[in-house]
């Protein structure tokens, strides 16, 4: 005979449901905070999450999208990367920037304005992770020295601080007026001159005036 009452509830892992995946993007956000992008691994969160490290693959396809997506940031790293990189260095100032525009423009820029500009420690792991990855990505592509590869990546956070500031947080009018593909010659020009600073002499191509990117797939 039985009283009605349950029972605890059996305690164990996660099943996969739609719930799971926001679940999952919850204690990965307060791993990421705590230990550090280096240190945590995708078990670490599956264990934190009481779930089966097979879930963390299904759902996603590497530490770095679980990591983007839990700051709110869901962009394919490695796509955008082949997409700035892969055509070489003449251009890339202004792939560059028409990532960055298309970023903005997308469902998810204001939240990612928001997280750039709100929780401290958010944006601390934030900046030094897509910084870390920067850097990577510029030492092998650009193999001047360390002083001038420096310089030159200065220079080049600069411009797109003042473009984050000018445009999504003082609201100019002058930056807001320029129109898409304006905006990508005008900053993916600057940027360009910055790359080149660091380029090997062969590399420095001319730019292809008149010309703008596509938007990246991000």
């Amino acid at each position: 005979m039985t009283t009605g009452a349950e029972g605890p509830r059996p305690r164990g892992r996660r099943p996969g449901s739609p719930e799971t995946r926001e679940h999952i993007l919850a204690v990965a956000w307060e791993v990421f905070l705590r230990d550090g992008f280096s240190a945590v691994s995708l078990r670490a969160v599956a264990r934190a999450a009481e779930c089966d490290p097979a879930l963390i693959h299904y759902y996603f396809s590497s530490k770095e999208q679980l990591f983007f997506e839990a700051m709110h940031v869901p962009i394919n790293a490695d796509r955008v990367i082949d997409y700035v990189t892969s055509p070489g260095l003449p251009g890339m100032g202004r792939r560059l920037f028409a990532f960055l525009t298309a970023v903005y423009e997308s469902p998810y820029g204001d939240r990612l304005v928001s997280t750039l500009t709100g929780d401290a420690r958010t944006r601390t792991l934030l900046t030094r992770v897509i910084g870390e990855r920067i850097r990577q990505v510029a030492e092998e592509l650009l193999p001047a020295g360390r002083a001038r590869r420096g310089q030159a990546m200065a220079q080049a956070e600069t411009i797109i601080a003042g473009y984050i500031t000018a445009r999504c947080l003082l609201r100019s009018e002058h930056t807001a007026a320029l129109s898409r593909d304006e905006a990508v010659v005008v900053y993916g020009d600057l940027l360009q001159d910055a790359i080149d600073q660091a380029a090997p002499p062969r590399a420095a191509a001319a730019r292809p005036a008149g010309q703008t990117p596509s938007s990246p797939a991000l």
